[in-house]
């Protein structure tokens, strides 16, 4: 029996074991249980729901219209210099940063389909828009799990923070990456020396005729 088998089965033993330990303490604990599935469905349909349907909508509105290439002159030198994306990548990380992941998945999409990102570019996009919204860490999390606003936007700037900082790094490598397959323009150097002609005088009337 090979690793990969045992390894496998004992994955399924493990997964049948939670499930059936979940199930045990469902049965005993039911009021637990059921206080817990309401405030999960109250959160759901108050909160996580309808700020999802507000900026899906907006997300597409945004890049159907055209408002999207607005967006991108305005962030798209930022988004550039620090992630080394083009400019109509901006839209979808400041819909990330506003609306959390699956807004920047999204769009990242939406630009996709659209033509103005390829594949590439768009899963790197993807990959930096990773934040949870405002709504849900502030609302969700800090006032309704924590009970504390000012731990929610602790959370939030956490979260921008992170995303930014991956972002920045993220876009070095990429950046040497595109050098390396040649879709980056390399820094020409130019020497001086070489370029201005040093030494050299007029050529006069014996130089001429020799």
């Amino acid at each position: 029996m090979g690793f990969r088998t045992v390894r496998a089965r004992l994955a399924a033993v493990l997964t049948i074991l939670a499930i059936f330990s979940a199930g045990v303490f469902v049965f005993v604990q039911s009021a637990a249980a059921a206080e817990g599935i309401f405030r999960g469905l109250t959160l759901c349909a108050e909160i996580i729901i309808p700020s999802l349907f507000v900026f899906m909508a907006l997300c597409s509105f945004i890049i159907k219209s055209g408002a999207a290439r607005i967006l991108g002159n305005i962030f798209g030198p930022a988004v550039k210099l620090l992630f080394n994306l083009p400019k109509c990548a901006g839209p979808a990380l400041l819909m990330s940063a506003a609306g959390g992941y699956p807004i920047g998945v999204r769009s990242a999409y939406e630009l996709y389909k659209a033509g103005e990102l390829s594949k590439l570019q768009a899963g790197r996009t993807a990959l930096i828009a990773v934040n949870a919204g405002p709504a849900f860490i502030v609302g969700a999390v800090g006032e309704g799990m924590l009970l504390n606003r000012k731990s929610g936007f602790i959370l939030l700037f956490a979260h921008l923070l992170s995303s930014l900082l991956l972002g920045i790094f993220s876009g070095i490598i990429w950046r040497r990456q595109d050098r390396a397959a040649g879709l980056y323009p390399k820094r020409l150097t130019v020497n001086p020396a070489a370029s201005t002609p040093q030494n050299k005088r007029p050529a006069s009337l014996m130089d001429s005729f020799v």
